[in-house]
């Protein structure tokens, strides 16, 4: 009986001992690696990473966010096959998401995210740079838009699906139109509002409307101004929402 309860205590006590974790929170002010060595990370507090800087994360690993904390990128990170989750949570909108630097700072961000997962978040917010989406990359599971995607932001996907949103895609009103490149593969399925919502009233440079599967609303009138184009997709709907009623036919001001 001895040697048995001794054999039968170590297989309980071993995993525990090889399991890592590693507390991170702040700014990342030079080029750094996230390993899956040390992973999991737990967010415990916001992380900024400074324009200039590169946040690298290796293969493997997962960053499991704290209630109400995200990440902001004003330089550039780099994820492969990595997961962005909750911590001990799977309430969408447990944490705010990934943001794409900010509109009213100086730096452009660059995020890329290829074949990874980011789930439980609010969204993944656009604001100024650019986010790249590939490899069977999947967003789930938030709490408002799959995408926010701002004036100054531009996102490039294919390969992707974004399922289980509140929206989708959500283009944001802040005095022009955002952009995006949708390439093959790009699957946007099981969201509450199953439609792209424009919410910017002015095409003031190109914006694309490429045919995914689902409709495109704005809100009562778009206008396309002299520096503007607006390229539709063949079997692409287009209409407007009134008072939050849908559909209303379509009204596009040409040269406003």
């Amino acid at each position: 009986m001895k040697r048995t309860f001794i054999f039968l205590f170590n297989l309980v006590v071993i995993p525990f001992a090889l399991v890592a974790q590693t507390n991170i929170s702040g700014t990342i002010s030079n080029n750094t690696t996230l390993t899956a060595a040390n992973s999991p990370y737990i967010v415990t507090d916001h992380i900024n990473v400074n324009a200039g800087v590169t946040l690298t994360v290796e293969s493997g690993v997962e960053l499991r966010f704290n209630s109400g904390k995200y990440l902001q990128v004003f330089g550039t990170l780099t994820a492969n096959n990595v997961t962005f989750t909750a911590n001990e949570s799977t309430n969408p909108g447990f944490w705010p998401g990934i943001y794409v630097s900010y509109e009213n700072n100086a730096s452009f961000g660059t995020v890329t995210l290829n074949n990874s997962l980011v789930e439980y978040a609010q969204s993944l917010h656009v604001r100024k740079g650019t986010l790249t989406l590939t490899g069977n990359t999947l967003l789930q599971n938030f709490s408002s838009f799959g995408l926010d995607i701002y004036t100054l932001g531009t996102v490039a996907i294919e390969n992707t699906t974004i399922r289980n949103c509140a929206y989708p895609v959500y283009f944001r009103d802040k005095g022009g139109n955002g952009n995006w490149t949708v390439g093959e593969n790009v699957m946007l399925t099981g969201n509450t509002k199953d439609y792209i919502f424009i919410d910017f009233r002015d095409v003031t440079g190109e914006f694309k409307l490429p045919d995914l599967g689902l409709p495109y609303y704005y809100n009562s009138e778009l206008r396309i101004t002299e520096t503007g184009t607006l390229l539709i997709d063949p079997g692409v709907a287009l209409g407007y929402r009134r008072h939050g009623k849908l559909p209303h036919p379509c009204q596009v001001y040409v040269g406003a």
